[in-house]
């Protein structure tokens, strides 16, 4: 698992590494769209064919990112790749992560979940509505 925002030490690969933070020098981090305080899509800007974009999906919980993929080739033999990287360096220098934003949704999972269990049980004891024709 991958800490955050001090990524780089879990990083097995200082070439990968390397190469990410180049293409975050360089600017190719194109677009980022935030779902909430802890996940983002990324689009990262092909260096080798013109209009390109990588789709990059990060989600970071509890300082950890939980989840990350890239469409890359790289991606597919499950090594992290210099577009995630670069995508993981743009987060941190925005500041797009939030922990508080994270225990805010963290709390409103938990009320969602105890509102569920609770209409469950409703719905156990009630009674068959019958509509009056």
């Amino acid at each position: 698992m991958i800490s955050f925002p001090a990524f780089e030490e879990d990083i097995d690969s200082e070439t990968t590494l390397k190469k990410g933070k180049e293409l975050f020098a360089r600017d190719m981090v194109r677009e980022i769209h935030a779902f909430s305080g802890n996940e983002w899509w990324i689009y990262v800007k092909s260096e080798t064919i013109g209009d390109l974009d990588y789709i990059v999906r990060i989600e970071i919980r509890k300082g950890r990112v939980v989840k990350h993929n890239c469409n890359c080739i790289g991606s597919r033999y499950g090594r992290i790749c210099k577009h995630r990287i670069a995508s993981l360096y743009q987060i941190r220098s925005q500041d797009l992560y939030d922990s508080d934003i994270e225990e805010f949704d963290e709390e409103a999972r938990n009320k969602k979940e105890d509102k569920k269990s609770k209409t469950k049980k409703e719905i156990g004891r009630a009674h068959v509505w019958t509509p009056v024709t």
